[in-house]
């Protein structure tokens, strides 16, 4: 009886290996894509939908966890020696670039025989100082400015020399812009690297299979991948939102940008597995679909700096100060503790806003709203530098069902500013229309929700620098800038901390931005995805554990 039981057993194990193998083998994950990206050279990489392709098609040195913890990738292991100035890391000798076919004409007609397809330090030698060129302009290069040297010794170790010491460099590391790029194949593109699915190297758990601009972008499982993680899925599907909404759409209905996620998800075929959805559609979610809450945004009066009617200091910080912002702060809302959002770290382990580090918006004082105003009108010149009469014109755009608060706020700058005061409110029905507004720049004052699509608060903050892709405030200030290159110059924690915290205050202090309440972001995800990670920031996933 014993020995049949045992028997018995043994088979089962097998039989639910082989699920386990054929669900793996058969499971399809769709994602949403806002927009075909143009180019895959993670060292160029400049959005999260990149992003979120790249993490999963190649490994650095280093990859960040669910938790926003440093964990191995191509790096098997590392030492910091020289007081925090030598990094040495120590290579998988197993780790393999998954070579493309079809590329006899730039590579050779046996190049499947004769291409080294080992990753190597020099791979992330030529990644790093390609990144660092002035000529590539990669979005993140002001992350690797304090490294002064990268060499290889060998194949299999990789050794970056630091002019001072950086708390977050390994961070730093898990970015696209150090994943690594084999010199060979990137000089064999002819200037095209990453231009075609073909077209770039993956050393990741997956490889881009097909673009299809119609429909998005294909994943499959890269089985020339052996590193420490496993690809949950054969293939992952980045969608494109727009023919996804045609879908669902009824013939005839009136054109909306409202996402109908929560219907997306509830899709057997065509529809999304994961998705970043509103507070209002968690309500509209099956119990089938997991919603996990994460404390990725802040609800906020954005100042436009481009606009000519708050160019001056004075008048941004009269109607901040003349803005009573506890009316915002009805059913249990929680006032925003400063510009980043709780999900922001300081490092990896260590939360920014830990030992109450609270930045607070300029308080409500009727009394100080007028002495800027004052000042303003002091300051008020045409542009030929002759004084003038001060006249502001502002157009706020927010919500269609914040438009009667925002009625009450105006009231009070009204009192301050008087007739020199002309404000139209422009409504939005929902927020991916008010967001749009706010990225072209379609305003003079926003107020709307910022979201954090980083979790290392030095690259929230970075979002507000010139040139900056996400910069929603349009600010173009050398003061700021300077303020953020001596945050990735910090060479402590404290030093750290205390650079942030300028960064921030700035924004505060000068009226760009006028925080208001905290808010939760939402991500949901169906059972097919149930093993799909997400960062801290709720946005950037993991297809594989």
């Amino acid at each position: 009886m014993r020995k049949f039981l045992s028997i018995f057993l043994c088979i089962v194990i097998i039989l639910s290996m082989f699920s386990g193998c054929k669900k793996n083998k058969d499971t399809i994950i769709n994602l949403p894509l806002s927009n075909l990206p143009n180019c895959f050279d993670p060292q160029i990489a400049n959005n999260n939908d990149l992003e979120n392709i790249i993490n999963n098609c190649f490994e650095g040195l280093v990859r960040i966890n669910e938790n926003g913890q440093i964990e191995c990738g191509v790096a098997q292991n590392w030492k910091v020696s020289n007081k925090g100035l030598t990094y040495t890391f120590n290579l998988r000798k197993n780790a393999k670039w998954r070579l493309p076919s079809g590329l006899s004409n730039i590579l050779g007609e046996d190049y499947e025989k004769t291409f080294n397809t080992t990753v190597t330090a020099n791979d992330f030698v030529f990644a790093i100082k390609r990144a660092l060129d002035p000529n590539t302009n990669a979005p993140m290069a002001y992350a690797l400015s304090s490294i002064e040297s990268v060499y290889s010794d060998g194949e299999h170790i990789l050794i970056i020399n630091l002019s001072k010491p950086n708390v977050n460099f390994l961070n730093f590391l898990a970015e696209p812009v150090c994943m690594p790029c084999n010199e060979k194949f990137f000089e064999a593109t002819a200037g095209r690297y990453g231009l075609e699915k073909n077209l770039i190297l993956s050393n990741g758990p997956y490889y881009i299979n097909n673009i299809d601009k119609d429909v998005g972008i294909t994943l499959i499982k890269n089985d020339s991948y052996v590193g420490n993680y496993k690809a949950i899925a054969k293939t992952a599907k980045f969608l494109l939102l727009k023919p996804l909404i045609d879908k669902i759409t009824d013939e005839g209905a009136e054109p909306t940008s409202i996402i109908d996620y929560p219907t997306l998800l509830s899709l057997e075929k065509n529809g999304l597995d994961v998705a970043t959805i509103s507070k209002q559609q968690t309500t509209e979610i099956t119990t089938q679909i997991e919603v996990i809450k994460y404390k990725n945004a802040i609800k906020a009066f954005c100042f436009n700096a481009k606009s000519d009617s708050l160019k001056d200091k004075n008048i941004r910080l009269a109607l901040a100060h003349a803005t009573d912002i506890s009316l915002l702060l009805t059913n249990n809302v929680n006032a925003a503790e400063g510009i980043v959002p709780s999900c922001c770290g300081l490092t990896a382990d260590i939360s920014y806003r830990a030992g109450s580090n609270i930045v607070k918006a300029p308080n409500y004082d009727l009394s100080k709203a007028n002495s800027y105003f004052k000042n303003a009108v002091e300051n008020s010149k045409d542009k030929n530098g002759k004084k003038t009469n001060l006249s502001v014109d502002i157009t706020l755009i927010c919500l269609k069902d914040e438009e009667t608060i925002m009625k009450k706020l105006i009231q009070d700058w009204q009192k301050t500013f008087g007739v020199t005061l002309s404000i139209t409110i422009k409504t939005f029905d929902s927020f991916e229309d008010l967001n749009n507004a706010v990225e072209a720049g379609e305003y003079d004052i926003a107020y709307t929700t910022i979201s954090s699509y980083e979790f290392l608060s030095s690259n929230f903050l970075n979002s507000f620098t010139t040139g900056a892709g996400n910069n929603i405030i349009n600010l173009s200030n050398e003061t700021y800038d300077t303020l953020m290159r001596n945050v990735y110059d910090a060479g402590s924690k404290d030093e750290l901390i205390q650079t942030l915290r300028t960064a921030e205050c700035f924004l505060v202090d000068n009226a760009y931005i006028l925080p208001t309440s905290a808010e939760d972001g939402y991500f949901a995800k169906t059972k097919r995805a149930k093993d799909l990670s997400v960062r801290p920031s709720g946005t950037v996933f993991a297809l594989y554990r």
